[in-house]
């Protein structure tokens, strides 16, 4: 039960990360084509589509994904503990 419960944080450790490089990516290319052409519906589509393939495509190493969780629990204990504090 607690390498399958390992697992599941893993893949949604990767999830997250390759969300936020797909954010990121997409963000960047839109500011760049909105300098050459106004706002095109078909433009975003197309720019949603590269930037997600594009984050799919980048392989997220065991350590990466190792920081990205002690830095998740380091938040989660300091939200807990400032819920925890009375004000």
């Amino acid at each position: 039960m607690k390498k399958e419960s390992l697992k599941s944080q893993i893949k949604s450790i990767r999830k997250d990360i390759q969300q936020n490089i797909k954010s990121s990516i997409k963000a960047d290319i839109q500011k760049i084509a909105g300098q050459f052409d106004g706002e095109s519906g078909k433009l975003d589509k197309e720019i949603s589509k590269a930037a997600k393939k594009l984050a799919k495509e980048i392989k997220i190493s065991k350590a990466t994904v190792r920081q990205a969780g002690e830095a998740t629990v380091k938040e989660n204990k300091k939200a807990q503990s400032s819920e925890k504090q009375p004000e």
